[in-house]
């Protein structure tokens, strides 16, 4: 999602009516986005879309979907019957072989809100002519790319439906798409990194190919991975020699800020992180509330990550933060990349929401301080680990032992990088859980459950906090975390 827009003030609203399009985009609390539009025949389409309320105190009226012939200037506004999200609309009284332009639109407060995207689609013009859809590019990374399209014919069976894409410079090259109902959707991998796309669809009837309106849309790949070396802080473990395939990613909370969100360590073979490290400070804290935007991580395919769009893992697993979304609460797009797949594993229920939930809460309100606290939390895979699968009956690994490790400095205000400091001014110390052990709504973190970093590392393999002296490493002391 893009940044948030400011309000334009609207003095009249008029709702299932016509009236001048004042353009005014989704911001200050809500925001709105057209998903799909289908079911298009001569005369009539549905239009799917979703809202996503964000501030305290916002209220939404009324939602549904803004439309106008594309040539045209003049939006008709057509309310959803329920103000769930997503919601659904029927639009009625079209006219056949007509180009049109839709949006999704909020009212609140008295306040019109318009989404940002703006789809296109045509209406039937005739028995035998069907109506393609490129509808959008999701999730690109800097090798690949998931393509969406829908199809709408009078009569005719149709026998492929797929994409065509190329480079500025290249041929098209075609990938047969899979086929839902009247829905197609292709992953596309190979592709150049920070390379500008052109890619439109299409669907074969007999023995005729028919593209889709509009002829094509364009996408950038994203960069190439950095070398890793770049981005390394303080919390950032050792990352080995030999990766054996698994990813080092670091997401910030802007794309145009030197500013971390976190890095973790992803094995796609396993489909979750060994470790996510970041930085805990007053600064990531703030008003924002949980957004529950459960997302593929762009930076690696999707087809390596595991599928939790629309639930969580088989068995008794919740999609278990390693960062936690109130870890992030200063912006919304800080909060959104904790709902990134590679930062769930799956956590059994009694574990995440008592013991785990507990520890994540003395990190955010007892432990935090001016000088930063460094965290690495991690998914440890020992003897007894187990697998389950996700919505798409993929295999997980399920970690048998779960940790955080953490430093920071004793007097927690000192204004220096703990790089500057001795040994006996730094306080270090390492939490080792059991994943499978019985956890009721009682426990509660203690420290029977503290090891020395230096012990989580014997245990797990990795090197962390490798900047500090390695008696720091050593510690363990109760008292220094109130326990």
């Amino acid at each position: 999602m893009g940044g948030l827009l400011s309000i334009v003030a609207l003095i009249v609203f008029l709702t299932n009516c016509e009236q001048k399009d004042a353009e005014t985009p989704s911001g200050a609390g809500a925001q709105t986005v057209v998903t799909a539009v289908s079911e298009i025949t001569d005369c009539s389409a549905q239009v799917k879309g979703s809202y996503f309320v964000f501030s305290d105190g916002v209220s939404v009226e009324e939602v549904g979907a803004a439309y106008r012939v594309a040539s045209g200037s003049d939006y008709t506004y057509v309310p959803a019957t329920e103000l769930s999200s997503p919601f659904v609309v029927a639009l009625s009284g079209l006219d056949p072989a007509t180009d049109y332009r839709v949006k999704s639109y909020i009212r609140s407060g008295g306040q019109l809100l318009l989404s940002e995207n703006e789809e296109l689609f045509t209406t039937l013009g005739g028995a035998g002519s069907p109506v393609v859809r490129m509808l959008r590019v999701e999730e690109v990374t800097n090798q690949s790319a998931q393509l969406f399209g829908s199809f709408v014919t009078a009569d005719g069976q149709v026998s492929e439906a797929g994409f065509e894409y190329r480079t500025v410079s290249s041929a098209y090259t075609s990938v047969t798409a899979t086929v839902s109902g009247t829905d197609f959707q292709a992953e596309i991998d190979g592709l150049v990194a920070e390379t500008n796309y052109f890619v439109r669809a299409y669907v074969v009837i007999g023995s005729d190919t028919y593209y889709g309106i509009p002829e094509y849309i364009s996408f950038k790949t994203a960069p190439a991975p950095v070398d890793p070396s770049s981005y390394r802080w303080v919390e950032t473990p050792v990352i080995p020699e030999e990766t054996d395939g698994c990813f080092y990613v670091t997401h910030f909370v802007s794309d145009n800020s030197p500013v971390r969100n976190y890095s973790l360590y992803y094995d796609p073979d396993e489909r979750i992180s060994y470790w996510v490290a970041y930085p805990m400070h007053p600064s990531y804290l703030g008003d924002v509330k949980r957004t529950d935007k459960w997302a593929y991580d762009p930076s690696i395919s999707s087809a390596l990550q595991p599928d939790l769009k629309d639930g969580s893992y088989d068995g008794n697993y919740s999609r278990g933060h390693q960062v936690a979304s109130s870890d992030r609460t200063q912006s919304v797009q800080a909060n959104w990349q904790t709902f990134y797949f590679t930062n769930m594993t799956p956590q059994i229920q009694n574990f995440n929401g008592n013991i785990w939930n507990s520890l994540e809460v003395k990190v955010q309100k007892e432990w935090i301080c001016d000088d930063t606290l460094y965290v690495v939390s991690g998914a440890a895979l020992l003897d007894g680990y187990k697998y389950t699968t996700d919505q798409s009956g993929q295999q997980v690994a399920v970690p048998s032992h779960y940790y955080k490790v953490l430093l920071r400095t004793k007097d927690g205000n000192t204004g220096k990088r703990v790089q500057e400091l001795p040994a006996d001014e730094l306080q270090c110390v390492g939490f080792w859980f059991d994943h499978f052990a019985s956890y009721s709504t009682k426990d509660k973190v203690n420290s029977s459950y503290m090891k020395s970093v230096a012990e989580i590392e014997e245990l797990t393999g990795f090197t962390f906090f490798p900047e500090v002296p390695a008696e720091v490493k050593q510690q363990k002391n109760p008292s220094e975390w109130g326990m």
